[in-house]
């Protein structure tokens, strides 16, 4: 951990194992990546622990709320009022990654202030989301459905954001990926400056 300045845990294929969050297999999980389970969950809760910068995308936000004790959803497009927020199979890589629905965020919330706006629009490529937030997860932003899509968590001294959608595609032009990326670039410098 002390060779870097924070971590950015990813999108990816793969999804938690669900004894990690004591919950059975089924097949609608997925497959599985324990040693990445084996590796981020611990790395989420030592940066918490510490006030070390880190930001989550899509299973990055799955991995945050499973690592605060939190469950997730294996399907959630299965759920009663959802909407399907997998990647549609066809088409091209900018039709696949298209912005699909707006994302609202609570009032005064650290995600209003830095994209200066209560609402964006983001794209959408997850099966799974959550079911139970963890203990210290506090759910800041929701798709129209009510899938929740942004997380801080609490009583953290640093840095410890993550959105369920992929903002690294597109992340130069899109103002919203520009707002989120430059956010975490200054909680890294501070990471740094502070050593």
């Amino acid at each position: 951990m002390k060779v870097c300045d924070g971590f950015l845990f990813t999108g990816g294929r793969p999804n938690i194992h669900p004894e990690e969050y004591e919950h059975e297999v089924t097949e609608a999980h997925g497959v599985f990546d324990r040693d990445r389970d084996r590796v981020a969950l611990p790395l989420i809760r030592a940066c918490v622990e510490v006030g070390q910068p880190i930001l989550g995308i899509c299973r990055g936000f799955q991995e945050f709320n499973v690592a605060m004790g939190g469950t997730l959803h294996p399907e959630i497009r299965d759920l009663p009022g959802r909407i399907n927020h997998r990647m549609p199979p066809d088409g091209t890589m900018d039709e696949k990654f298209a912005l699909r629905h707006s994302v609202k965020f609570s009032e005064g919330s650290l995600y209003s202030k830095i994209f200066n706006a209560d609402e964006v629009m983001v794209n959408s490529l997850h099966g799974q989301g959550i079911d139970v937030p963890g203990p210290r997860i506090n759910i800041d932003g929701y798709a129209p459905d009510g899938t929740a899509e942004a997380l801080t968590i609490e009583h953290v001294k640093g840095f410890a954001l993550a959105v369920q959608w992929h903002p690294e595609y597109n992340a130069a032009q899109d103002t919203v990926s520009v707002s989120l990326f430059e956010a975490f670039g200054r909680a890294l410098r501070g990471w740094k400056g502070a050593e």
